[in-house]
């Protein structure tokens, strides 16, 4: 129905039809759809924290785990509510980081001295 809103009109489009569709792709765990909406949202208003929420959380579901993390450090710096909800996301998101940087190959570089 959403989309539907979407197509009919997008001048008339408010930013709860992006909002509500970026939580619908969320729940169905499209997550690059769920960015998509929720950029848009972003671009008609870039301090809207369940944007920047929903935002990190199908960034890090895609494994865009630095692009999450930007995402959750703002929205802690924004948000109104569901601050103990955001600083948990940032928690998993550093983790996450974290744990990615430790398994990532290392490669041998050799240095030579002139």
């Amino acid at each position: 129905c959403y989309c539907r809103c979407l197509k009919h009109d997008e001048a008339l489009s408010t930013p709860d039809i992006y909002s509500n569709l970026s939580l619908a792709y969320l729940k169905t765990k499209h997550w690059s759809k769920a960015e998509h909406y929720a950029t848009g949202l972003l671009r008609l208003s870039p301090c809207h924290s369940k944007s920047l929420h929903r935002r990190s959380i199908a960034n890090k579901q895609q494994g865009k785990l630095r692009a999450a993390l930007v995402d959750v450090c703002v929205a802690c710096d924004v948000a109104d509510g569901q601050k103990e909800e955001i600083t948990a996301l940032k928690y998993k998101i550093e983790n996450a980081l974290v744990d990615a940087t430790k398994k990532a190959p290392r490669r041998r570089v050799t240095i030579s001295f002139v």
